[in-house]
């Protein structure tokens, strides 16, 4: 099995978007949430669904309103945080990123590995001016690697990585990974040239300095190429994708791991077909 090293350039599961005026997706602590019923008219209520639009994905503020889970949506509200103040930019961008520590035990796994992500929004200035104090989380399965939009699903992703994560929620490529460019995502039941491993290669233990890309694709590489072979053991190569030195300092310290069909060829759960 070859293994090819790279450099990570994007994110994976994160959303590139300013934290001070858009909703995002974050991994952080936890700040206690609200379930049940609201106490304001107008306040979103965890286990609301809605069929969001993509233009909408990077807004600080959704203007959909809820749908059932029961039918397509985009979104499915997971927690509720509660300000103790006024949102102001830095607020928003605190409890934003304490979204992703709920979405973990709402999914029954980790989920940045996989299709999907977390967006946050908070309410419009005339609903803050009313007493608003509230951050949405929501989680969406998205369509493509720059997480620019979320496909629709029926049902709710409570639980959904349980038992590890299903073939549904993984992303998997009709061509070979590109970290610098957005590419779409294909179903993994589907042949497909790239799929990618759900764990990710841990690097934290290389030290709180970025110890620079030959050190951390030396340690990440085999360890890849590894798991590539015990998970996919008819793929043809391995695709490390290591965090650049912005990332590394934000805390992004896991490492993109992806197995490759051989050329001419088409990984289809777990085995490798014919194109």
């Amino acid at each position: 099995m070859t293994a090819v090293p790279t450099a990570w350039l994007r994110p994976a599961g994160l959303l590139a978007t300013a934290l001070l005026v858009t909703s995002g997706l974050l991994t952080a602590g936890c700040v206690p949430g609200l379930g049940g019923e609201s106490q304001e008219a107008g306040t979103p209520r965890v286990g609301q669904c809605y069929e969001t639009p993509d233009s909408v994905l990077p807004d600080a503020h959704d203007p959909s309103a809820p749908v059932g889970c029961d039918g397509p949506h985009t979104l499915e509200t997971y927690d509720l945080l509660q300000a103790d103040g006024p949102l102001d930019p830095q607020t928003v961008a605190r409890l934003g990123e304490r979204c992703a520590e709920g979405a973990e035990e709402f999914l029954g796994g980790d989920f940045t590995q996989t299709a999907v992500s977390i967006y946050f929004f908070s309410p419009t200035k005339a609903e803050q001016e009313q007493g608003a104090r509230w951050v949405r989380c929501d989680a969406g399965v998205v369509t493509d690697t720059a997480v620019s939009g979320t496909r629709p699903v029926t049902g709710s992703l409570r639980g959904a990585f349980a038992g590890g994560v299903p073939l549904e929620y993984r992303r998997c490529l009709d061509a070979p990974p590109n970290p610098a460019a957005g590419q779409p995502l294909v179903s993994c039941r589907q042949p497909h040239v790239a799929q990618l491993m759900p764990t990710g290669v841990d690097l934290a233990d290389l030290g709180d300095r970025y110890p620079g890309l030959p050190a951390l694709t030396g340690e990440a590489q085999p360890q890849c190429a590894e798991d590539v072979q015990q998970t996919l053991p008819r793929a043809d190569r391995s695709l490390v994708i290591v965090p650049t030195p912005t990332m590394w300092r934000s805390g992004a310290t896991t490492g993109q791991c992806w197995a490759l069909a051989a050329p001419g060829e088409r990984l289809n759960d777990s085995e490798a077909q014919p194109a």
